[in-house]
């Protein structure tokens, strides 16, 4: 029963992506920047969930060590700062990236380059 539960969250992640590969950023003029590093930012936190899902099923245990805990805390506090914006009804909802850099670095290793990477441009 948890197996056929946990094949339906895995569903859903790629549901997720599915959507995120439809957002087209360079149709967002100035914002593109935005919109680009927020879609980076969600398929960073999707691979996250996918590699948490494939140690579950390896494992066939919800046991993470506090490091992995950490990013899970950072995942949820991301949606709900996006859930946050969209309820606003926001003209910008993807400035909220912005909120997001402490708890992507987190996340993501690789997060600070990227940033540098929008810097430059």
């Amino acid at each position: 029963m948890l197996f056929d539960s946990w094949r339906v969250v895995a569903g859903e992640q790629r549901s997720i992506q599915l959507h995120l590969v439809s957002i087209q950023p360079r149709y967002m003029g100035e914002l593109e920047p935005k919109w680009s590093l927020l879609q980076y930012s969600l398929f960073r936190v999707d691979m996250l969930l996918h590699a948490l899902t494939m140690k579950f099923l390896e494992q066939d245990s919800y046991a993470v060590d506090a490091e992995e805990l950490g990013k899970l805390q950072a995942v949820v506090t991301i949606y709900k700062k996006i859930h946050e914006e969209v309820e606003k009804a926001s003209d910008h909802p993807e400035l909220v990236i912005d909120e997001l850099t402490e708890l992507m670095l987190l996340i993501d290793p690789h997060y600070s380059s990227i940033l540098e990477l929008d810097a430059d441009n």
